[in-house]
């Protein structure tokens, strides 16, 4: 039996049109709706009682205070404003509180024991300050060092910066300061 041109023609149209129809819809392609993700305000005044989504976001915020070592704010969303605390109390909306003066120099319980326990390790709250003691120079100065929680590989870690006395030789050990590791330790 032979098919004609025609024929051949028609089998082909029947055969594509399907295939042309599903290829050139118009339906849309449902996209997902990405998360938005929660940022921090950029200071302490804006953060209290800011608006805010993401109950899992805190945070924390850097304090100066003159002639004591630096404090922290902190601001956890819950789920609608940052509710920002100063050690134990809450923070009025669109302030800044005020330094309250150490009761000691251990560092907060959130913090390692000390620098070399911190730096380079793992932390959870970016802006998270902790201060350690440092050395005591020869002109009486106790220097401190500083962990700054920020963005690392992998996650949040800390970042320390270490204060050093001014000129050669102008350290004084204090009891936690650690030994030299030129140090043979023979006379």
């Amino acid at each position: 039996m032979r098919v004609s041109k025609l024929g051949n023609l028609f089998v082909a149209a029947v055969v594509a049109l399907p295939l042309l129809v599903v290829a050139c819809s118009d339906d849309p392609v449902v996209q997902p709706t990405p998360k938005p993700i929660q940022a921090c305000p950029t200071t302490i005044a804006a953060a209290a009682g800011a608006a805010c989504f993401d109950s899992a976001v805190t945070c924390d915020y850097p304090l100066k205070c003159n002639g004591d070592l630096d404090q922290q704010v902190r601001c956890p969303c819950n789920g609608s404003t940052f509710a920002c605390e100063y050690r134990g109390e809450a923070v009025p909306k669109g302030t800044v509180p005020e330094c309250k003066p150490s009761i000691g120099v251990e560092p907060p319980a959130v913090c390692p024991g000390n620098v070399a326990a911190a730096e380079g390790k793992p932390c959870t709250s970016t802006g998270q300050i902790c201060t350690f003691l440092a050395a005591k120079c020869a002109d009486d100065t106790q220097l401190t060092d500083t962990c700054t929680c920020g963005s690392g590989e992998g996650g949040f870690i800390f970042g320390c910066t270490r204060k050093k006395c001014p000129g050669d030789g102008g350290v004084i050990p204090t009891p936690d300061a650690g030994r030299d590791s030129g140090d043979a330790g023979g006379d």
